[in-house]
């Protein structure tokens, strides 16, 4: 069963993913913000991460940046209701595979979860 960390400080935005995921065969792992987030890919190595991008403590740029950081080469896709084109374009840079924006699709977290997860099963 692929295992998703969810990195978000709303409750609300983590309960929506997690209902969003609810049917399919996941285990869901949440961080409240990015430093969570890091403790969370260290004990639980997730097959996949979401994260917001603002958060307090520490934001999602930060923490991707200190993922990548620490070699973790795990997919991660930024859901976020911030759609600047700068700040799409800095999460890439930081190591962000995918962007989805709020409110999201059901079919969106699927999409990119299935294709990150069958490019590792490929490799």
């Amino acid at each position: 069963m692929p295992k998703i960390l969810v990195v978000d400080d709303a409750r609300f935005g983590r309960n929506a993913v997690r209902r969003a995921l609810a049917q399919h065969d996941f285990e869901i792992v949440e961080a409240e913000n990015g430093l969570r987030g890091l403790e969370q890919v260290e004990a639980t190595q997730p097959d996949f991460i979401f994260t917001d991008l603002l958060m307090p403590e520490m934001d999602g740029f930060e923490f991707l940046r200190q993922l990548r950081g620490k070699g973790c080469n795990t997919n991660v896709c930024v859901v976020s209701a911030d759609i600047q084109a700068s700040s799409k374009k800095l999460a890439q840079e930081l190591g962000a595979t995918e962007f989805v924006n709020k409110p999201f699709k059901t079919e969106d977290l699927l999409e990119v979860i299935n294709k990150a997860l069958d490019t590792v099963k490929g490799s």
